[in-house]
């Protein structure tokens, strides 16, 4: 969660409830945020240094902006850095299919079935998402609305966006956008992926179960 939450202050500076609803909205698949958890976490951070806070007035409402130091920076692209690692696996519902041989065949099969309809809805909500998603990038070309939100931005905190530019590989904001905006596409359809995948080998065990529950009756 605080990485993720330094990744997102990178490249704006945000409120807790913005960064809570843009996590909510965008990557319940990484994180399953509560607008706690995100409070906590920015506390954390703002210990450690990584993020510092100001109060401004909007209307009659004070806002908190959260905007990441350079430390803050700093430490996030040292973690950005090291190698990706998917080896590691916790998921305590793999601890409920390993004791599954203790219901009836009956009862293993309605598992798999709220499974299987779990994961046929998940496909079909990130398809939604990625067409979304690519509606947005057709949207947001070099030359269009990312050149010009970032002459808006740029105008109004500029020492932000330099101090960003010095610690990422990209020549100016809009090319940084693109990049990233690419990669998020590319984690939407690892994550596409790994469902279907999850989805056809649930079914496939469904269907043994079956076989062998036609077996035991004959």
């Amino acid at each position: 969660m605080e990485n993720l939450i330094l990744g997102l202050l990178m490249i704006a500076q945000l409120t807790a409830y913005e960064l809570y609803a843009h996590i909510k909205n965008n990557y319940e698949g990484i994180a399953s945020p509560s607008l706690g958890n995100v409070q906590r976490a920015l506390k954390k951070l703002e210990e450690k240094g990584y993020v510092t806070k100001r109060e401004v007035m909007n209307g009659k409402v004070t806002k908190k902006i959260f905007t990441i130091t350079m430390d803050g920076r700093t430490n996030f692209m040292k973690w950005l850095n090291r190698p990706l690692n998917f080896g590691k696996v916790n998921n305590p519902e793999l601890g409920k299919m390993l004791m599954l041989g203790m219901l009836t065949h009956e009862q293993q099969i309605a598992n798999l079935d709220g499974v299987i309809a779990d994961f046929r809805e998940a496909v079909e909500y990130l398809k939604v998402v990625e067409s979304s998603l690519e509606q947005q990038y057709r949207n947001a070309d070099e030359h269009g609305g990312l050149v010009h939100l970032h002459q808006l931005q740029y105008k109004e905190h500029p020492e932000f966006y330099d101090d960003l530019l010095a610690v990422v590989d990209a020549p100016d904001y809009p090319t940084l956008m693109l990049n990233i905006n690419k990669f998020g596409h590319y984690t939407l359809q690892h994550g596409i992926a790994e469902v279907k995948f999850n989805l056809d080998w649930f079914e496939k065990l469904r269907e043994k179960l079956i076989t062998e529950l036609d077996e035991d009756e004959q």
